[in-house]
């Protein structure tokens, strides 16, 4: 009796094994609804793979691998069929749109290759978006704004359709950079 149940025993400590080593079964498997974090509160990011210009995956300060969403921005898409005429403005070149899409991606690759990077999130905003990641801001390890950087710098504009607290400071850096034509405002030239 006791050999049958040893046997069980290694079998079944063979299976786990075996989903373990295969990838099956990893201890970053935690769902997100464990994650609640709050208001105005840091937490530490880190294993940051960027997807685009506002949108990136990481690993919480407890294991938990999420999706985040820079709030109040919004970059062009990577692809210029992806992009739409006026949704910047005035500007019609979507080719134009869709390189500082490439280059905004770029950027925030740059701005976040440090291992030390914070979210905190905004009660006006809300946790997530209608997809499911999270919505926050993003600092880097100098306690830059990420969001405020990408609009300043203009590889991103002001995402009109979110309640955030930083709304008008990040509308004044819009302005300034529509009017002095910086990054993807160029596109709006009749030469671009």
């Amino acid at each position: 009796m006791k050999s049958t149940f040893y046997k069980k025993f290694i079998l079944n400590l063979i299976i786990v094994l075996i989903l373990f080593w295969s990838g099956c079964v990893t201890n970053k498997e935690i769902p997100d609804q464990l994650f609640d974090p709050s208001f105005d509160e840091l937490y530490l990011i880190s294993n940051i793979t960027i997807v685009d210009g506002d949108t990136f995956h990481a690993v919480n300060e407890y294991g938990q691998e999420i999706t985040i969403r820079i709030l109040g921005i919004d970059t062009p898409e990577l692809d210029p069929n992806d992009n739409n005429v006026y949704e910047y403005g005035l500007i019609k070149n979507l080719s134009c749109l869709s390189q500082f899409g490439i280059m905004a991606k770029e950027k925030l690759h740059l701005i976040l290759s440090s291992d030390t990077c914070y979210i905190k999130f905004d009660n006006k905003s809300g946790i997530k978006d209608k997809y499911g990641r999270f919505l926050c801001y993003v600092f880097n390890e100098t306690m830059d704004d990420v969001g405020k950087t990408l609009v300043e710098l203009g590889l991103a504009r002001v995402y009109m359709y979110e309640s955030f607290e930083m709304r008008n400071e990040y509308i004044q850096l819009e302005k300034n950079a529509i009017e002095n034509q910086t990054g993807l405002w160029i596109c709006e030239s009749p030469t671009s």
